[in-house]
């Protein structure tokens, strides 16, 4: 398989086979690792330089894989003499880190990858082939964010029920904390959805407002636990649980959350029932220590096992050979 990224920017580690596309979802050298055949080019160059349509008339990739869907168009990308007859790539793919601006027109896509469910809501709609959630690769636990000189003690994002429910008991609690007995207590919300207004007025007092999915690992960076309740959907669920366990973050789950389908309690997070449950967690693992340590250490080595570079770009390519039929490395 031929694999073409375009991509608008070039991160840090730019260069051919081994750089990261400023919004790519994994390093493109994953790909090479696996056995495949890659380039990589940027949609707007410099004068002098290799336009993006000779490259694809010169490598004839089977796959045209656009590093940013929000802001290249793959139309834009083919040779513009009449007479010339484009080479045509088996698959168009786009990268979205988050949903598309109204009037955005896909049909240059096959295909579009995104992590963000309101994208994927529109992505057909708007002209592509067809639309897949994809996790980006997960980052590495960066040394200079250790847990305890992290900022929150305790972070969580999402909706909550205003008419209450196991949910609004956590949270409530939690916002309560710093004024108990138990010592202190920093807790952080990213609250979302309807009914904000009808929340507990403790609540709001901790309230940063809606998080998107590529800001969480740097808000998990900045807190040593997060929360997980049981009734959250795995499409807001999963990214959390992923951005928390790669950032050396302590996650705390509610029994019957969606982590527990993805890792394994008590050795990958920890699990509580009801609001006592959780902070009995909290205020015993507030300072870290050497249990939690083991247990974000061994979350860190799985969640990079399942969802580390290596790991998406080999579903990436599995998705592509799904589609297309088998390519020949």
């Amino acid at each position: 398989m031929r694999i073409l990224q375009v991509v608008e920017e070039t991160g840090p580690e730019a260069g051919p086979e081994a750089g990261m596309a400023a919004d790519a979802p994994f390093p493109i050298s994953a790909l090479a690792e696996l056995g495949y055949e890659v380039d990589r080019c940027l949609a707007a160059l410099p004068g002098g330089e290799e336009p993006p349509a000779l490259r694809i008339a010169r490598l004839r990739p089977d796959v045209l894989w656009i590093g940013d869907a929000l802001r290249t168009d793959p139309r834009l990308l083919s040779v513009s003499e009449p007479s010339s007859q484009p080479w045509r790539p088996r698959l168009t793919v786009g990268w979205a880190a988050a949903a598309p601006a109204p009037g955005t027109d896909w049909s240059g896509f096959d295909l579009i990858l995104s992590g963000d469910p309101l994208c994927l809501e529109q992505a057909v709609a708007l002209g592509a082939g067809r639309a897949v959630r994809f996790h980006p690769a997960c980052l590495p636990r960066p040394p200079e964010t250790e847990p305890s000189s992290r900022r929150w003690d305790i972070v969580f994002r999402g909706a909550v029920d205003p008419k209450g429910g196991s949910g609004l008991d956590c949270l409530r609690e939690l916002a309560k904390a710093p004024l108990g007995f138990r010592g202190e207590c920093d807790p952080t919300f990213f609250l979302s959805g309807d009914g904000l207004g009808d929340l507990p007025a403790g609540l709001h007092l901790y309230d940063q407002g809606e998080l998107a999915d590529r800001d969480l690992p740097g808000v998990m960076a900045d807190s040593r636990m997060a929360l997980l309740l049981r009734d959250q959907p795995p499409a807001e669920a999963e990214p959390f649980v992923v951005a928390a366990l790669s950032a050396g973050t302590l996650l705390l789950a509610e029994q019957g959350s969606v982590a527990e389908r993805l890792f394994e309690p008590d050795r990958d997070f920890l699990r509580f029932t009801g609001p006592a449950g959780l902070l009995d967690l909290l205020y015993r693992h507030r300072e870290g220590g050497e249990a939690a340590g083991a247990i974000t250490g061994r979350a860190a080595l799985r969640c990079a096992e399942r969802y580390g570079a290596a790991a998406r770009a080999a579903e990436f390519a599995a998705l592509l050979e799904a589609i297309a039929g088998p390519f020949l490395r």
